[in-house]
């Protein structure tokens, strides 16, 4: 089955000593091997997207599982596999660093609603959009981001305060319908900017 997985930037995994991939290559696991999703087998998922929640680096690849492919999840958002053939393979550095501010900023009027005054999450997010354009340096946004992070925190923290007060079980709700609604959004925008990265190769 075609799936897709991601890569660190030497073209390895990040668990095990397993050495660098090259596109074209096929991997198998030995038959007396038991293929557990999440403990054995090589891993991929049904999309691109799902992909991410377990990216070790950003280099997206396109691969065919075949043999013992069992599923993880309901529904499943990757598998495990006896064998893994590596189709293609894509740096996407920048388009993750953009969709990531993307996704940051969408949310930024939330924040500044309750904390106007306070432009540290904007700030980071001008400075991620900076770097992927190669316009400042890894120790400006990372400082930067460092600002925004506890910026964010504190603004968490206050609001946990307040649902806690207010009206707790009425709050989460809200969360959960909020975040199914952000994780839905997230989906739409990275198949339409970041997905054509990958695919068009």
């Amino acid at each position: 089955m075609r799936a897709y997985h991601f890569l660190q930037y030497d073209m390895t995994t990040s668990s095990g000593d397993e050495p660098a991939w090259t596109v074209g290559e096929t991997r198998t696991i030995p038959a007396n091997r038991k293929i557990i999703p999440c403990e054995y087998g090589y891993h991929a998922s049904p999309t691109l997207f799902d992909a991410l929640t377990y990216a070790p680096g950003s280099i997206a690849c396109v691969v065919e599982l075949d043999g013992d492919v069992t599923p993880h999840g309901n529904p499943p958002d990757k598998y495990a596999a006896r064998s893994r053939t590596l189709i293609a393979a894509v740096d996407l550095t920048v388009a993750l660093r953009l969709f990531a501010a993307d996704c940051a900023e969408k949310v930024l009027p939330i924040f500044e609603k309750e904390r106007p005054n306070d432009d540290r999450p904007r700030k980071a997010i001008e400075a991620a959009r900076a770097y992927a354009g190669g316009e400042i340096d890894a120790a400006a946004v990372a400082a930067a981001w460092a600002a925004g992070r506890d910026a964010a925190m504190a603004a968490g923290r206050a609001a946990k305060r307040d649902a806690a007060r207010d009206a707790a079980r009425a709050a989460a709700r809200a969360w959960d319908a909020a975040w199914a609604a952000e994780r839905a959004w997230q989906r739409q925008h990275f198949n339409a900017t970041v997905l054509p990265l990958l695919t068009a190769e």
